[in-house]
């Protein structure tokens, strides 16, 4: 994958996340933040094929194939820029930036 189709996936990947926030609320006291090392590797697996597959996603000129969208954000969450949270109001689970989690 080229560096534009790379930088493309993780402006996505950000994009989704601020949807969420938008969708859900900054009220992070309904959010648990879950630690990907703690799912069981299929756990793990759904969590980001579901991510990476959510319907109204454009990933730009250049198709992006599952595989690499799923190692990208798991690189992500590797690297600590994204983390998996979990919405007790909605009863949903998604990954946002790390920098929208409020100062601890």
């Amino acid at each position: 994958m080229s560096i534009d189709g790379y930088n493309s996936f993780n402006a996505v990947i950000l994009q989704r996340a601020r949807y969420f926030e938008a969708e859900t609320g900054p009220d992070m006291s309904q959010r648990m933040t879950i630690p990907w090392q703690s799912l069981s590797k299929d756990a793990l697996r759904g969590v980001l094929e579901d991510f990476v597959t959510r319907e109204g996603t454009e990933y730009g000129a250049q198709e992006v194939n599952l595989e690499r969208k799923v190692a990208q954000v798991e690189q992500q969450l590797v690297k600590k820029e994204v983390v998996i949270v979990f919405d007790a109001k909605s009863d949903t689970c998604s990954i946002i930036s790390a920098s929208d989690l409020p100062a601890r």
